[in-house]
């Protein structure tokens, strides 16, 4: 699977060539699909059709999806959030602010990028096309797995080397100290993403298949952006 992940300064067009793109490897024959990961999505304005959170047919070998993080947070994270939520309350934490604490700065955005190593495992489409926020938030979200690495190793480790070891002699000891137990379902979720988180890397500097292409305008604000983020990108390992 080819990955083309466009970007580029706010209003240059990016969401427009992505759409254009995909559109063109659809009549080429390709599998497509294009992924907004944009919070402000106008993907489906581009379609001129409403867009969720799983991707909808718009015609012969192209799907478009704007993806809702809280969907994909919901779904990977929340009995890892559930066990985290309630040690923090048995702290005297308040129930918004423990939820708020079980989740890692750009967390969100993560799961987001999971998608990628989930669509390229199914084999389901030939090309994903992304449409990403505005050049600094994309340079954000594509160092994540860089960024995360080391708090997710940290709660894997944890739950690898305390607490799973610990569960079964603990649990029979009494009720209260199998309240703060983590169920297996946690455990299993955390190792996932970690595992995943560690494959995201490697996939999307895969200079072979995966680009960064960068749009902008011919104005000098653009240009100096754009200039930026070709440095940042190839810091990071990124084909561009």
């Amino acid at each position: 699977m080819r990955i083309l992940t466009f970007t580029g300064k706010g209003g240059v067009g990016k969401t427009s060539v992505s759409a254009a793109t995909a559109v063109r490897l659809s009549e080429l024959g390709h599998r497509t699909l294009v992924l907004s990961t944009d919070p402000a999505h106008s993907l489906s304005d581009s379609f001129n059709l409403a867009l969720g959170a799983e991707p909808t047919k718009i015609k012969e070998n192209l799907h478009a999806i704007e993806v809702n993080p809280y969907v994909d947070l919901k779904q990977n994270w929340q009995s890892v959030q559930k066990y985290y939520t309630r040690i923090f309350m048995a702290q005297g934490v308040s129930g918004v602010m423990a939820d708020e604490m079980t989740i890692l700065p750009g967390m969100e955005e993560l799961f987001s990028l999971l998608r990628i190593k989930r669509y390229k495992t199914a084999g389901l489409y030939d090309a994903l096309v992304l449409d990403t926020a505005p050049t600094g938030e994309t340079l954000r979200l594509l160092s994540l797995p860089d960024t995360l690495s080391w708090g997710m190793k940290a709660v894997k480790n944890v739950n690898k080397y305390i607490m799973r070891p610990l569960s079964k002699p603990l649990s029979r000891m009494s009720d209260k100290i199998a309240y703060f137990i983590p169920p297996e379902d946690a455990i299993e979720s955390v190792d996932q993403v970690f595992d995943e988180l560690e494959d995201i890397r490697e996939i999307l500097t895969d200079n072979v298949k995966s680009t960064v292409r960068l749009v902008m305008n011919a104005e000098k604000m653009s240009i100096k952006e754009t200039m930026r983020a070709l440095t940042y990108l190839n810091l990071y390992g990124f084909k561009v």
